[in-house]
């Protein structure tokens, strides 16, 4: 879309995304009431303007208003929503910014890396041992992995090898002497037949199914090799929450809006990985679903 809104336009967005839908007075009362000053006449004009541009619907209602005419209901348009999702976009992109930003300042990764060990222990995963090459595949900004597993892999294996797999354009910005990146997708990594001894993944990318994901983990692994996929809840339909916390709130936007992972169906992929993997099992850790096999 290139048409650009204004602020009085944003804000009467905001306010009409509060409810189903709202006449024109309503919403001039509304403005007020938030100390945003605009003649009623002019409201109309721009009222008029956003339902041109698709922006806003508009239908006439039996109901009349305070001055006997009856009311003109406006609610969100298609390219509305769109211009709302982008606002939404971009507020995440901030956030997500802000946050690596913050981990990159973090320089005791210890607390996270007892997550890895529980997590290994309830998998009954083997920890890596030296010289073992560790993969970690991850989507363009993950919100779940970012720096903290990251360098709690690199910090807690010092003598492994760990390479991170992420999407083209995302950058790391930080280093450490057993951490190599490379630009690749989950599903189509840069990395020769049987090379990991220890290959996690996270969640499963939208592009392609969760079987044909599974199979490109397969050809990296060697032989004997260990497979960890792990998946927020917010994305396992078994298992979504209610979102009581304002955190997982973000994560289910985050998902939904850019659309990398697919939600999953936690009795498929636990049906999938048994074709692929011995020892499946799986556990619940902090809100994410995991799940282990051996190649």
């Amino acid at each position: 879309m290139t048409y650009q809104i204004s602020d009085m336009e944003r804000n009467i967005l905001k306010l009409i995304s509060e409810e189903e839908e709202i006449c024109g007075y309503d919403l001039w009362k509304r403005l007020s009431s938030k100390g945003i000053k605009c003649h009623s006449n002019h409201l109309y004009v721009v009222l008029k303007e956003m339902e041109k541009e698709g922006i806003l619907k508009a239908r006439w209602a039996e109901e009349r208003n305070h001055n006997g005419t009856n009311k003109h209901l406006y609610s969100i348009g298609r390219e509305g929503k769109e211009v709302m999702n982008s606002a939404l976009r971009d507020s995440l992109n901030l956030l997500m910014t802000s946050y690596l930003n913050e981990m990159r300042q973090v320089k005791d990764y210890s607390g996270f890396a007892k997550v890895i060990v529980r997590a290994s222990m309830e998998l009954r995963l083997p920890i890596p041992v030296e010289g073992d090459r560790i993969v970690l595949s991850i989507p363009y900004h993950d919100p779940l992995t970012c720096y903290q597993i990251i360098f709690s892999l690199t910090d807690s294996f010092p003598n492994s090898s760990v390479y991170l797999v992420t999407p083209p354009k995302m950058e790391i910005y930080e280093t450490r002497p057993n951490l190599t990146v490379l630009h690749g997708w989950r599903y189509d990594m840069p990395l020769k037949d049987g090379f990991a001894d220890l290959l996690i993944l996270e969640g499963f990318p939208s592009q392609v199914s969760e079987e044909e994901t599974v199979r490109e983990c397969v050809r990296v692994l060697k032989v004997g090799g260990n497979f960890v996929v792990q998946v927020k809840n917010t994305m396992v339909e078994e298992r979504e929450p209610e979102f009581p916390f304002f955190s997982e709130y973000v994560e289910k936007l985050y998902y939904e809006l850019f659309q990398q992972d697919r939600k999953i169906s936690r009795e498929k992929v636990a049906a999938i990985l048994p074709r692929y993997f011995k020892g499946q099992t799986e556990t619940d850790i902090m809100g994410t679903t995991m799940f282990y096999g051996k190649r």
